[in-house]
């Protein structure tokens, strides 16, 4: 005779909750991105879809925005001067229901295309770790 105790069909089902739990695509906001949604969108399809990008305005789980570095031009000539190096734009992902920035990436802001691509690709391999990190 088997005798069950009380919590075993509980942690019965709790091993096996994982096998039927629904995958829920995470969903990101463009929020002011001009000439990064592009490169954005293809880093997308090739990190294999770790969000998918919905349109300003439709809800949404986060937010990534394009934003200068610096708020006024002294403070990035300061900064410029202090560490010689010239980071003046940032990607943020961020959390509305954390109020907070969950992952960012400040890069020089050029005119040419690979600059561009490679920041976008860079940026959503730093969303897919986050995303996947336990």
């Amino acid at each position: 005779m088997v005798v069950m105790r009380p919590g075993s069909l509980w942690g019965a089902l709790f091993c096996a909750a994982p096998m039927f739990a629904v995958d829920h695509p995470v969903t990101a906001t463009k929020e002011r991105l001009w000439w990064m949604e592009p490169h954005l969108q293809a880093a997308v399809e090739y990190y294999g879809r770790p969000v998918t990008l919905v349109n300003s305005g439709e809800p949404s789980r986060f937010r990534i925005y394009l934003l200068p570095r610096f708020e006024t031009r002294s403070a990035r000539v300061l900064y410029e001067k202090a560490t010689g190096r010239r980071e003046c734009t940032r990607l943020e992902l961020w959390d509305p229901q954390a109020r907070r920035v969950v992952v960012s990436l400040d890069f020089v802001q050029d005119t040419d295309e690979y600059t561009r691509r490679r920041a976008a690709f860079r940026f959503m391999e730093l969303v897919k770790r986050h995303l996947h990190s336990p």
